[in-house]
């Protein structure tokens, strides 16, 4: 196979000329278009989803499905180009590769509800995929074993890579993703490709039983003979933790001190008498390069897994399992998501600002995101500044990805079946005070919400109903718009479709922001941090004589604002800024939790009192 040639557009961001122009609501692609039939095309009987988008190519985009039509747990890739969708290879099902099968057989992939068992990404022209394949030990695969396979523009077919040496672990538990590294921040590693397996059995060919670990494997395309190797070589080194693992995330920065360094996020699973239950921890662990030699120039064969931080805060007792996510923004920094399940659910952000900058033996770094506010940085989808439990309930899937310094997250809700989306910018000076906000993310907007087609010649059981059934992810393209690949089911159907929602909506973060005319409401002004410092002073009283943070007797809001016992405060946003609110005196003790919030009216000029 030909060695792929690094695209030259790292400074580029083209959206295809003829695809179609998109508004600020959330739009499903292809999904009402009757002329190009794309609605045939897309896989029905589809449990789960895995997107990739081009970093050129702003509206062309790669779309992997666990296909189980029959009963039978298929992979269905699909390419969306020019706003029509068509099967990569020109079959429904990817079938395995005919150099080593010598037949034309379907892939099949192993089924698990929460863990994540293929994955798709792109670099330049470039489309791989990886899966655990669900075969018998006799087959050329091995026994529940990762493949990676790459797409062949001129042979539109779908070829294995590492098939000399495969991943030699039974991945049928636990995490596998795969990631390529850019072309344009990691151009060393154009052709290095990365697996992770997050709680892989021993290895297949072994004498021996070993302990169950996380291990990322590497494959040099320069190197085609070596196959696929275990980063730290086949020792204890390959192990990214010494205990037992199954939630597993790999990242690796384009920016910083650790630049294309693989990183690792994978959770401490806790067994207690043979039972395991959620993910206790994360930790967060960076791979050292070993020594390089004429096989291994990057010294990946000879390097070590270093453990740097526990993500073990106060309140974070039980990380949910299946709940996770982690990757690095431009500029360097870690952020990982986490759901707390002793703490309502909340969803937090664990960010470490300044691990670009740090030295080689800084261990400790990460804070949650909005430590010092209410609720310590969880999540809250609401229009309240407070939210004891959160909106989205009982999260059963979570995805983040990242434009520049803005981290998005996506959470689907099994209590709401529905899909939240919010944004917060780690470019800002106080990640301890930033506040969450909401993208398209309301009780009328949230995904999926398709729309029945209202043309007269769809049948009642062609319509789409919306609530999702699976684990979601979203990406964003170089322009920041948002994408949302989930799955959504017919009506009147047991029949489920994979779809791709998307957002024009680009997040475009003002350091200023007197100056960002982009703030939806306009009746609220923004002002400078220079409150007067006695304003804060004598705007609360203490708990002791056993009154409320804020008193409505001192500042009442007016009778047209909510009459008696209700009080005003000035809530500061790190988008929005100062903020005069009109809320029950008990809600007042939340302003505890803000370093920059005080009782009465918002002082300086803010415009507009918010009702609570």
């Amino acid at each position: 196979m030909n060695t792929p040639k690094a695209a030259n557009t790292c400074d580029q961001c083209d959206a295809v000329s003829s695809a179609k122009a998109y508004s600020e609501d959330w739009q499903y692609q292809s999904f009402t278009n009757k002329d190009t039939k794309s609605l045939e095309v897309i896989p029905e009987s589809a449990t789960k989803s895995r997107i990739a988008i081009s970093q050129s190519k702003a509206d062309t985009l790669y779309l992997l499905v666990d296909d189980t039509t029959d009963n039978l747990h298929r992979l269905s890739t699909l390419k969306l180009e020019q706003g029509e969708w068509s099967y990569m290879g020109g079959h429904r099902n990817v079938k395995y590769d005919r150099n080593i099968w010598n037949q034309n057989r379907d892939v099949k992939v192993i089924h698990s509800e929460g863990d994540q068992k293929f994955d798709i990404q792109t670099r330049g022209d470039e489309v791989c995929i990886v899966w655990t394949d669900r075969t018998h030990s006799n087959a050329p695969s091995g026994k529940m074993t990762p493949l990676v396979y790459c797409f062949n523009e001129a042979e539109q077919a779908w070829k294995e890579i590492g098939a000399s040496h495969r991943i030699g672990r039974d991945s049928s538990s636990g995490d596998i993703e795969l990631v390529l590294p850019s072309n344009c921040t990691c151009p060393e590693l154009a052709n290095y490709y990365f697996v992770i397996v997050g709680r892989p059995a021993q290895d297949h060919r072994a004498i021996q039983t070993v302990e169950s670990k996380a291990v990322v494997w590497f494959f040099n395309r320069d190197l085609p003979d070596l196959g696929w190797q275990p980063l730290g070589g086949e020792s204890d080194s390959a192990s990214i933790i010494q205990g037992s693992s199954r939630d597993a995330h790999l990242a690796i920065p384009g920016k910083g001190t650790f630049k294309c360094m693989p990183h690792a996020v994978v959770s401490d699973v806790d067994n207690l008498d043979g039972i395991f239950d959620d993910a206790k921890h994360l930790v967060f662990a960076r791979f050292e390069p070993g020594t390089p030699t004429p096989n291994d120039m990057a010294g990946f064969a000879t390097g070590r897994w270093l453990l740097l931080d526990q993500l073990n805060h106060a309140h974070a007792q039980n990380v949910k399992q299946d709940v996770n996510d982690f990757v690095f923004t431009s500029s360097g920094v870690p952020a990982v998501a986490w759901a707390d399940h002793s703490h309502e659910n909340h969803v937090y952000l664990s960010v470490w600002a300044g691990y670009a900058t740090a030295g080689p033996n800084d261990l400790n770094g990460f804070v949650v995101a909005g430590q010092n506010t209410i609720n310590r940085g969880a999540i809250c989808p609401s229009s309240a500044i407070s939210c004891d439990k959160p909106a989205y309930e009982n999260p059963t899937g979570l995805s983040v990805d990242v434009h520049e310094d803005t981290v998005f997250i996506a959470i689907t809700s099994e209590a709401k079946k529905k899909i939240y989306v919010e944004y917060l910018d780690l470019g800002q000076e106080d990640l301890l005070d930033a506040q969450w906000q909401h993208y398209e993310s309301n009780e009328n907007d949230l995904l999926p919400n398709i729309l029945d087609d209202s043309s007269d010649d769809v049948d009642d059981e062609d319509r789409n109903s919306t609530p999702p059934m699976s684990q979601n992810q979203i990406k964003l393209n170089c322009r920041g718009e948002v994408f949302m690949a989930h799955i959504v089911e017919r009506n009147g159907s047991t029949t489920t479709t994979a779809a791709v929602a998307k957002n024009g909506n680009p997040v475009n973060l003002d350091s200023s922001i007197e100056n960002d005319v982009s703030v939806s409401n306009t009746d609220v002004s923004a002002v400078t941090d220079s409150i007067p410092a006695q304003e804060h002073e004598v705007s609360s009283t203490t708990v002791d004589n056993g009154s409320f943070y804020c008193n409505a007797v001192d500042f009442p809001c007016s009778n047209e604002s909510g009459g008696e016992g209700m009080v005003h405060v000035c809530h500061h946003s790190a988008r929005l800024g100062y903020q005069t609110f009109c809320i029950p005196e008990a809600d007042t003790e939340v302003l505890r939790f803000y370093q920059k919030d005080y009782c009465g009216p918002c002082v300086g000029g803010v415009g507009g009192v918010n009702m609570l």
